[in-house]
């Protein structure tokens, strides 16, 4: 099972992806949630395409 160091670790990272404040996504933190939550990494996260600063897709 889990350490509880490792339960606020992975909920703060969770809470981060769910408020979208996360700035980078480390891979071993995606894979012990994939795991965890019996999942794959395309059900955590989306690629959003956002114009850049002449319009063009970025």
């Amino acid at each position: 099972m889990f350490s509880k160091q490792k339960v606020v670790k992975y909920f703060e990272t969770v809470r981060r992806m769910y408020n979208n404040t996360t700035m980078q996504y480390q891979l071993d933190t995606l894979g012990a949630l994939c795991k965890a939550l019996e999942c794959e990494i395309g059900d955590l996260l989306e690629i959003i395409e956002e114009p850049g600063e002449n319009g063009e897709k970025i």
